[in-house]
């Protein structure tokens, strides 16, 4: 397995880590000092002579925005803002670590999860063979029913399309191995760790949450459930379960592609991540892909898709320096795939990174056979069906909504975001109570791995199609058809196999695209007036809009 290692960066980052963790200023020697990002054109030497004439060291210089983060005295930051003049310098926020919703209405407060991961037990019996993912498919579509339903991506794998030779990097909290759903041996490429603490980036004290994440993307694997996951299943997705010998199959979206993992978030899921470390990370991806691509694959790495299941709150929606970073990616031709986030039902909640501009934006929806099958092993045997006696897919409560703050409309698509089915997130994060059994949880954090599959799998179908091509191609043939509880436009839409017709047919926009916006008017009433109000932003870049 090929590991790729930065000193130099490593070393930077366990003290930019380490000083971040305490209070707001740090002190070094009798000065307490405190970590900021400024926002300043290149070339930065100018600057740099500022920061360290005034006793600051700069920790990092970012190369596809224009920013550095440094540890600056707290008694010359006047003398700095003096310095660097119109320069924009804020504090190096913590990014809040993901966690997963809870079926019983708790959420994820400051990256501390609240609320059951339920694990249910299984014994694991085999993988699907590489060569016999195609017959499968075509063999078994309701084997999709669970995390994939309504998504059509069973069509794409039964043409033989299963993300074979592409590599999705997962920026999260790194691999935690030994699941069979997710073999290091088949899955794993490699990875980064941005964190410090020693673990790595594969470690099985890791947190769970990159772990199920990169399942929902490249798993493979069948189980015998146990009692009561035989049950509920056979209550309210009888389909999914083999006839013959009650077996149940998950796969991902991209069952053949390969998993690059980088940690930026450590075990403790309070702490989260500083903004510094995850734009190391997303430039760490971005070199990756450009060496691959200067050298013709003689160095680097081919990333064609980049999972971002993180994001904290912004109020300058496409513009903020973490924003501009997933810009940087798309045109590097990584296809970023960023969540929602899970502060809704209410508007302008979608959150950073997902607000970009060239971000794949995710949402999750609610399908009644997961959501009952859930609450069956929370509450017990007959509970499901009392709990969510609609049979109808709905918009899930807690998916983030838009419009942005500058007016576009989010999110771009959405897929199931509750009672996603994966392993290696375990109940409070405990390594030994997963048992390597196969765990259950919701949250937009789970529903952004199944459309970075989705986008794997289109990048081999489609290898002549750009990066924007692929993305705006699954956006433009979103539609909404299948959730019927009345949503509209600033919550929803997918539909994968047209994304495939469109990109067969060489329709697909190649261009940045141009968002639909509330009308000013509209605007300055009420953001609610985006549900039934709208102008289309006309421009020679335009891409068209999602339904």
């Amino acid at each position: 397995m090929k590991q790729y290692r930065n000193i130099p960066h490593r070393i930077l980052i366990v003290f930019l880590s380490l000083s971040l963790f305490g209070s707001p200023a740090h002190a070094q020697g009798s000065r307490k000092y405190e970590h900021v990002l400024i926002e300043v054109p290149q070339p930065y030497d100018r600057i740099i002579s500022a920061i360290t004439s005034q006793g600051g060291r700069v920790t990092h210089q970012f190369s596809y925005v224009n920013g550095i983060a440094a540890d600056i005295p707290v008694d010359a930051l006047d003398a700095i803002r003096t310095l660097i003049g119109g320069a924009a310098m804020s504090k190096d926020i913590n990014v809040p670590a993901p966690g997963s919703i809870g079926s019983n209405g708790s959420r994820s407060v400051n990256g501390s999860q609240i609320g059951p991961v339920v694990t249910a037990k299984s014994k694991s019996k085999r993988i699907i063979a590489p060569s016999d993912l195609q017959e499968f498919a075509s063999s078994h579509p309701d084997a999709y029913l669970l995390n994939n339903a309504g998504i059509g991506i069973d069509k794409l794998h039964a043409k033989g399309f299963t993300g074979e030779g592409t590599i999705v990097a997962v920026i999260d909290s790194g691999y935690r191995p030994g699941f069979t759903y997710l073999d290091a041996d088949q899955s794993l490429i490699g990875g980064m760790d941005f964190v410090g603490d020693g673990l790595g980036f594969s470690n099985a004290a890791n947190d769970g949450h990159g772990t199920f994440v990169a399942g929902l993307i490249s798993g493979n694997g069948t189980f015998l459930p146990g009692e009561a996951l035989q049950q509920a299943l056979s209550s309210y997705a009888p389909g999914v379960l083999d006839q013959a010998t009650g077996e149940l199959t998950l796969l991902g979206t991209a069952p053949s592609a390969k998993i690059y993992a980088v940690r930026v978030f450590g075990v403790d899921a309070a702490i989260g991540a500083p903004l510094s470390v995850i734009l190391e990370a997303i430039q760490h991806v971005i070199d990756l892909r450009r060496d691959y691509d200067k050298s013709h694959g003689a160095r680097g790495m081919k990333i064609d898709v980049c999972n971002l299941s993180l994001g904290v709150s912004t109020l300058y929606a496409g513009r903020d320096i973490l924003d501009r970073s997933v810009d940087a990616l798309l045109k590097a031709g990584i296809i970023p795939v960023v969540s929602a986030g899970n502060t809704g039902p209410s508007s302008l909640t979608i959150a950073s990174p997902g607000s970009s501009i060239s971000a794949l934006t995710v949402g999750g929806i609610t399908r009644a056979a997961n959501d009952r099958i859930l609450a069956e092993l929370i509450f017990g045997p007959g509970t499901g069906g009392l709990y969510h006696p609609s049979s109808g897919t709905q918009t899930s409560w807690f998916s983030s909504r838009g419009p942005n703050a500058d007016g576009r409309l989010d999110p771009d698509v959405v897929v199931s975001a509750q009672g996603n089915f994966a392993q290696g997130y375990c109940p409070d994060q405990i390594p030994d109570a997963c048992d390597y059994d196969l765990s259950i949880a919701s949250g937009t954090s789970f529903s952004t791995p199944i459309v970075a599959g989705i986008a794997a799998v289109l990048r081999e179908a489609f290898p002549n199609a750009s990066a924007t091509q692929i993305r705006n191609s699954i956006i433009e043939t979103a539609q909404k058809s299948q959730i019927d509880d009345g949503s509209l436009d600033i919550d929803r839409g997918n539909d994968v196999p047209g994304a495939g017709r469109m990109l067969q047919a060489h329709r697909p926009p190649a261009a940045p695209p141009a968002h639909r916006r509330c009308s000013s008017s509209c605007r300055s009433a009420a953001p609610r007036c985006c549900r039934h109000r709208y102008t289309r932003r006309r421009s020679p870049l335009r891409t068209g809009w999602r339904l």
